[in-house]
């Protein structure tokens, strides 16, 4: 075996071209001669260098995060390790505009392979490529961040020259490239091989011929999916070698760390001649980064599939994805193309700012980089130090039929470059009055399942800063505009572009113009504008609800910054109950009202209007509207006019079995709430949510005595937890609680740590109990998302694996299950020691459905429901679904799911009725919400969640011992929900689907005594076959009794 071989040899200046012919030392000769015998004899020299490493596998090696610069040439550039990896840029006017890099290697077998891996590049123009620089040496290829593997079948038998080059910027310093690690290896790790079977390397590729993939992983991948992409080089062009897309690796039988498949080149193959001199590459993505294996092979592919003309300019392969995405999404007539936008606030990045910038997003061309990093192009926008908010406004001028809107936006990193967080397109037909046509969210992790790219979406983001990607959001719009409004918030406080497009619409659906349905909006850009999200000021009668307002600063120049206030105007028989400040009166219109003035403060870098809780005489009938403006640096700025809503509720007796909850509501919130112990259970909740892990430990009387007082009114206690994220607080790249990846700084958390830290968690959780003296503890843990990728690098977790002797899909399920057990365990620890009955817990986002096996394992020893997580911005059908999935699965009604009335999508409040009643008619046995928030941009949320809990009030032991049905109508495209007991039953029908609105259900018995449309409270004639109608969009639910 090789233990460590030197070479001190020196070139007399071979270039990474054609390379001057090398002239060896005598001792080095017999250097050479010795690591040969010692290659072929696995012998046992100990030979001091940074240049080897000890492995059966490894046959010559060189981390350049910490070698011997001296046993390199250094032409035209000067090394500096940076992290770990060498940093290298061409000097300004260097010869060639190229500089390279070169040392001597060990002679190899043909069967080796050359590996590379390449950290980032500060642009792809630089075009990093390695090669044999010897006399009649060979081209490997060009290098892509992430493992590069190469044949060494030209270069095998002898000792060579191996040379790194990479292109400069003519008379300025070149863009920097870092590389990582260089290696020769019999057996290529983390490398992806493609082999033509039958063929020699000096053959070329024909119809006919069948390709083996294989990949070698570095420890188990579990049930990741590991597909191939082949390309053509320089022209990043997709190739594919079948009609049969995409190649899928799977574990092979002899080796499981090895992924393979198969390909014949059949005469669907793209016709590829050898006089192209396209070199065919295969990449693969494997736990966050990519592989990539240059084929040595000509090709020689004819057939009558022609390659596609190369439109795309793509530095890498995720660009060229992109890019090809774009193109795709923007097939049709660009009705933008040419025309000025008016961007608002005007962005503000020093390297892409300038006079062009509105015309910019729409002159028909992306970025002139090829790697997408459009922070550096002029003919990008971007803002960066704003309030993370940017207003794209069109005007067409004249109507169109729009069809959809497509913008391509950075992100994709770790850092401050992230994808939006949201898109909101509004459109208009006057430019006065705006309406929303669509909006999209964007998915934390843990929801990731419920990523449509319609309503929200996800896209992994794990790249180092520079690790940027350009991905195009598409907005279906359908409607008639002249005016269109696109609202882009940023996740971070950075939002870049380089296109944008507005598809013109080429059928008309029966749908199209929904858009106006929707209440329309002024959107003034400009100055301080203050209302309410849905231009109404909403009011519950007997309930004094909270009503927060909406802030859209866009103040310019010198009213940056000044103070601002929210001017109220209510009518008679309006009033702020909370907070308590003096009003005045004013006439408006030639009616008395009272004015508010309630300072807007700065909060986390963003301007926040207090939270107001109103109260409404009994004889206001809401005739007359409230007014809102803003009032910045004393002058007043728009005004919104803000007609009354006020609903009033029916008494809902506390629920005594069924589970209500405002799960992710503060102690804080609720003392915020006037009255709030005696006006809580009015909107039908019968739980108090705390949060004992930010109470300080030491003075928490006052939050402790709230949590009494509601208990002694008959409420159950909830205290939510983020265990492990707690754990986290506070802590830096390195800290031992992080995975142990060498070489890697990061923050993922470690699954198979459990050292001093983890016991301190497991104490803090058990302090929580005795301090928050809870019935309910519900866990948010969802700090596990990059585990399968992290616990793949870190030796800890490889370590562990290897003692386990188990895969490594079943030794993290193993990690995470003992989680859980030491959860339970704290929690029982400290319930026991103030004599509290052991609390009921439940997981977020862990359910039968989604979660598995793991779902099976921790419930019910360690928890005690499922808890699926239903953020669906008002969709009723995706509540029906999991719901009754989960049942399903379960055979059991323990399932409290978490709703959600804005996060993900902000929709109108009566859907909320709708996803209560779904929830608890098709098997939950209680529902949870988050947030607190969420509730406070209109009163209604709270109104609609009531109105349905009052429907099923009287049937509280129905739905708890009933028979969760599966029933069916005569129409198809309704959604039908249904609870039996004896001759008892509830029917809940959904037509969300806005299909025809009769149906026919057949109730199970021979008559019936009754039935109660609950939504009027009146009887309804009926037989056992029950004809109906049910609105578009809403829906119907009756009680039944039978005979």
């Amino acid at each position: 075996m090789l233990s460590r071989v030197c070479f001190q040899a020196r070139l007399p200046n071979p270039s990474a071209g054609n390379g001057g012919r090398p002239r060896f030392s005598r001792s080095f000769m017999r250097l050479t001669l010795a690591l040969s015998l010692v290659l072929c004899m696995g012998g046992g020299v100990m030979v001091r260098s940074q240049s080897a490493v000890i492995s059966n596998s490894v046959l010559w090696q060189c981390d350049f995060g910490s070698f011997d610069q001296a046993e390199w040439k250094w032409i035209r550039c000067n090394p500096k390790v940076v992290g770990d990896a060498l940093r290298l840029q061409v000097e300004p006017n260097a010869s060639g505009n190229y500089a390279s890099f070169h040392t001597y290697v060990p002679a190899a077998p043909a069967e080796a392979f050359l590996q590379v891996q390449m950290g980032e590049l500060e642009n792809a123009s630089a075009k990093p490529w390695v090669r044999n620089a010897s006399t009649n040496g060979a081209h490997f290829g060009h290098l892509f961040v992430g493992w590069n593997t190469f044949s060494m079948h030209r270069s095998a038998g002898r000792s060579f020259a191996l040379a790194f080059a990479q292109l400069g910027s003519g008379q300025e310093i070149g863009p920097w490239v870092d590389y990582r690690q260089v290696r020769i290896v019999r057996r290529p790790t983390n490398g992806l091989v493609v082999t033509v079977e039958g063929k020699s390397n000096d053959d070329a590729i024909q119809v006919g011929d069948q390709l083996l993939f294989q990949y070698f992983a570095a420890t188990d991948l579990g049930d990741a999916t590991l597909t191939v992409d082949c390309f053509l080089y320089p022209q990043m062009i997709e190739y594919r070698c079948q009609t049969d897309t995409p190649i899928v690796l799977k574990p092979s039988d002899a080796d499981p760390l090895v992924y393979s498949a198969r390909v014949k080149v059949d005469d669907q193959a793209l016709s590829v001649s050898a006089a192209e001199k396209a070199v065919l590459m295969a990449a693969i993505k494997v736990l966050g980064g990519y592989s990539y294996y240059a084929l040595p092979h000509q090709l020689d592919i004819k057939t009558a599939q022609a390659i596609p003309k190369a439109v795309i300019e793509a530095g890498n392969l995720q660009t060229r994805k992109d890019r090809q995405l774009w193109f795709d999404l923007t097939t049709g007539n660009n009705l933008a193309l040419g025309k000025r936008l008016q961007l608002v606030p005007p962005p503000d990045y020093h390297l892409t700012k300038d006079e062009n910038d509105c015309m910019d997003l729409t002159d028909g061309k992306l970025t002139s980089r090829s790697d997408d990093k459009v922070w550096f192009d002029r003919k990008a926008v971007g803002w960066y130090s704003g309030n993370a908010e940017a207003f794209l406004k069109l005007d067409l001028g004249k109507p169109e039929k729009l069809d959809r809107v497509v913008i391509r936006c950075l992100g994709g990193t770790v850092g401050n470059f992230k994808f939006p967080s949201s898109f909101a397109a509004y459109v208009s037909r006057d430019g006065q009055t705006y309406h929303l046509a669509r909006s999209m969210q964007k998915l934390m992790p843990g929801e990731s399942d419920q990523s449509d790219f319609v309503n929200s979406y996800y896209i992994e983001e794990q790249g180092s800063v520079y690790s940027t990607r350009m991905y195009p959001f598409a907005l279906s719009i359908q409607a008639e505009a002249r005016y269109l409004i696109l609202k882009i918030i940023g996740a971070s406080g950075s939002i870049f572009s380089d296109e944008m497009a507005v598809l013109e619409a080429q059928t008309i659906g029966p749908d199209f113009n929904a858009a106006y349905q929707s209440p329309g909006e002024e959107i003034p850009l400009e100055g301080l504008l203050v209302r309410t999200r849905l231009g109404t000021l909403d009011i519950i009668r007997d309930v004094p609800a909270p009503q927060n307002f909406s802030l859209l600063d866009l103040r310019v120049g010198q009213a940056v910054g000044q103070e601002a206030s929210l001017v109220l105007d209510l009518p008679p028989g309006v009033s702020v109950r909370s907070p308590e400040p003096e009003a005045e009166n004013v006439v408006i219109d030639g009616h008395n009202y009272q004015r508010y003035v309630l300072p807007i403060t700065l909060k986390n870098k963003k301007l926040s209007a207090p939270t107001v809780f109103l109260a409404v005489s009994p004889d206001c009938r809401g005739d007359l509207p409230a007014f809102s403006m803003g009032r910045s640096g004393g002058e007043d700025q728009h005004r919104s006019r803000l007609p009354l809503q006020i609903a009033s509720l029916p008494p809902i007796p506390r629920f005594k079995r069924l589970h209500v909850s405002l799960s992710w509501m503060s102690v804080g919130n609720a003392m915020a709430w006037p009255d709030f112990l005696e006006q809580w259970d009015k909107l039908g909740f019968n739980t108090v949510s705390a949060f004992p892990r930010f109470w300080n430990v030491n003075k928490y009387q006052e939050q402790r005595a709230f949590v009494d007082a509601a208990r002694q009114r008959g409420y159950k206690i909830i205290m939510n937890d983020s265990a492990f994220h707690e754990m986290m607080r506070g802590h830096k790249e390195g800290s031992e609680l992080f995975c142990d990846i060498p070489g890697k700084s990061h923050r993922m958390l470690c699954p198979s740590y459990r050292g001093q830290f983890y016991e301190k968690e497991m104490e803090r959780v058990a302090r929580c109990v005795k301090m928050g003296v809870p019935d309910y503890v519900f866990y948010d843990i969802e700090c596990w998302g990059q585990m399968q990728q992290s616990a793949a690098q870190c030796r800890r977790c490889q370590e562990a694996l290897q003692k386990s002797g188990k895969p490594l899909e079943e030794f993290l399920l193993d990690c995470r299950v003992e989680q859980m057990r030491d959860l339970d365990a704290a929690v029982r620890r400290g319930a026991a020691e103030i004599g509290l009955p052991v609390p009921t817990q439940g997981d977020y986002n862990r359910d039968a459905v989604r979660s598995g096996e793991f779902f099976q394992r921790i419930y019910p020893q360690y928890i005690n429901m499922a808890m699926p997580s239903l953020y669906v911005a008002g969709r009723a059908v995706d509540v029906h679904q999991r719901i009754r999935g989960n049942y399903q699965k379960m055979k059991s009604r323990r399932q409290i799911p978490w709703l959600s009335t804005g996060t993900y999508g902000e929709f109108e409040p009566y859907k909320v009725e709708m996803m209560v009643l779904e929830a608890l008619l098709n098997g939950a046995d209680g529902i949870t919400y988050y947030c607190y928030g969420d509730f406070t941009d209109t009163p209604h949320d709270f109104y609609y969640h009531a109105r349905a809990l009052a429907m099923l009030r009287p049937y509280e032991d129905l739905i708890m011992d009933g028979e969760v049905l599966e029933p069916t109508g005569s129409n198809d495209q309704m959604f039908y929900s249904g609870i039996r007991q004896d001759k008892q039953m509830l029917l809940l029908v959904g037509n969300y689907y806005k299909a025809e609105e009769s149906t026919t259900f057949a109730f199970p018995w021979a008559s019936l005594e009754t039935v109660l449309d609950l939504q009027t409270g009146a009887a309804v004639p009926a037989q056992t076959q029950f004809s109906f109608k049910v609105p578009k969009g809403g829906f119907r639910l009756f009680y039944a009794r039978g005979k």
